[in-house]
């Protein structure tokens, strides 16, 4: 631009005050022999303009309309919907007999341990020649039994003798009546006939032709027979009373043998319990509680074992598994059944396998205790129980397949180690940054 010419020196003379306008401003409202020089814009500043525009609207876009759900990251593992059996001895044994092999399915009832409580017997048991604590138990009690059998052979033998007696006198005095009976059979024909011979005698005697002696001789045969069924009779009666008793005596010796037969019996009887029991004592037979699959076999023979821990696990076949997540307190406020879930199993890394998706289905409405807490400690963000550990919850996971990854061959096993994201609270994005104005304001509010 050309600059404006400088004012004659004279000028300035003539007026000692400075001038009313700046000589710039008296060149600017001078007329121009040029114009003003313009530059031009590029075309891609009208592009980067309008990817500046479209950045910025989906910007407030997915400020307006995006959302963000809260999530929580816990642990947990696999565990059967049936739940798992752990068989454990009932007391301290040594194990005698194993009968069962790892992953073997067996059927309720079935052996699967023998056991063994034999302890020293004393000072004795030292030298190494006697025989277990419950072994002698069991052989002093094996020694009554043998001696209360034979008594009970002894008593049955001479109770038996008895009743033969007893019988055979019954038999004798049977016949001795029946002998009886025929006699006074023979003697009621003979009074008959001594009758018949004494009428007839009083009715000659009566026409004169015999003697009164005579009559009198044949009324005394009669008195004689008839006194003589009398006597029969009589011994008749006396052999039945005799009779009687004996058959009496017979009934009492059966009772009694009887009796000492039952009586021996229930002692024998309580006998074969104590043997029993000690037997049981000495051997403890361990059978499966259910059906299942045999697994984590502890015990090998000539081991130790106790009541607490668990012999073997039994699992149920085709169990349906489910996610068991144990989560602290902070994290259980928002979840509810059918939370979301996204499961990453640690037998197979979730950066080649994905995730599996699951559903919760309950929430323990209760931690779990100090003692529990311990064992779940490799589940919790933080060391659980304690002075400075959090309670935590159960949380029941529904799995959306049994199997995984898809391509799997096997199904997925119990007590496989998962972690979790919880899929909680969904705010829009807007909401996420205003948080702390909108709570302000409602406490301004209240």
């Amino acid at each position: 631009m050309p600059r404006a010419p400088a004012p004659p020196p004279d000028a300035a003379s003539d007026d000692d005050d400075s001038p009313l306008f700046r000589p710039e401003v008296m060149a600017g409202r001078r007329p121009r022999l040029m114009g003003e020089v313009l530059l031009g814009a590029r075309p891609l500043w009208n592009a980067v303009t309008l990817v500046a525009l479209l950045l910025a609207g989906a910007l407030v876009l997915l400020v307006a309309q995006g959302s963000y759900t809260r999530r929580a990251t816990v642990g947990g593992q696999l565990v059967p919907v049936q739940g798992v059996m752990r068989v454990v001895a009932p007391q301290g044994a040594t194990v005698i007999e194993q009968r069962v092999r790892e992953g073997q399915p067996v059927r309720r009832g079935e052996v699967l341990y023998v056991l063994g409580t034999d302890r020293p017997a004393g000072a004795e048991a030292l030298v190494g020649d006697a025989a277990g604590y419950q072994a002698q138990i069991s052989g002093s009690i094996a020694q009554r039994r043998e001696l209360l059998q034979a008594e009970r052979r002894r008593t049955v033998e001479s109770l038996e003798a008895d009743i033969g007696a007893l019988q055979r006198r019954v038999a004798t005095m049977s016949a001795e009546r029946v002998q009886i009976q025929r006699q006074q059979d023979e003697q009621r024909r003979r009074v008959a006939l001594a009758e018949e011979s004494a009428q007839r005698q009083r009715l000659l005697f009566e026409q004169g032709l015999v003697t009164r002696e005579a009559w009198q001789e044949r009324e005394r045969d009669l008195s004689d027979q008839r006194q003589r069924l009398q006597g029969l009779g009589r011994d008749a009666l006396a052999l039945a009373r005799e009779q009687a008793q004996v058959e009496q005596q017979l009934d009492q010796a059966r009772a009694a043998r009887q009796t000492r037969e039952q009586s021996i019996e229930r002692e024998l009887a309580l006998l074969g319990e104590q043997l029993a029991d000690a037997e049981a004592r000495r051997r403890i037979v361990i059978t499966a509680p259910q059906d299942g699959r045999a697994t984590l076999l502890q015990g090998a023979p000539g081991t130790t074992v106790d009541a607490v821990r668990p012999l073997l696990v039994l699992v149920p076949d085709d169990a349906t598994l489910q996610a068991v997540l144990y989560a602290p307190s902070r994290t259980v406020g928002f979840v509810r059944p059918g939370t979301p879930v996204w499961l990453r199993h640690e037998a197979f890394p979730y950066q080649k396998f994905g995730h599996q998706r699951g559903e919760v289905v309950a929430v323990s409405t209760y931690p779990a205790g100090v003692d529990d807490q311990l064992g779940l400690a490799a589940f919790a963000p933080e060391p659980a129980g304690g002075a400075g550990g959090e309670p935590l919850y159960a949380i029941t996971v529904k799995l959306a397949t049994q199997v995984f990854p898809p391509e799997a061959t096997a199904p997925l096993r119990p007590g496989l180690r998962v972690q979790a994201d919880l899929m909680m609270e969904r705010r829009r994005l807007w909401e996420w940054m205003l948080e702390p104005l909108l709570t302000a304001a409602k406490a301004v509010k209240a």
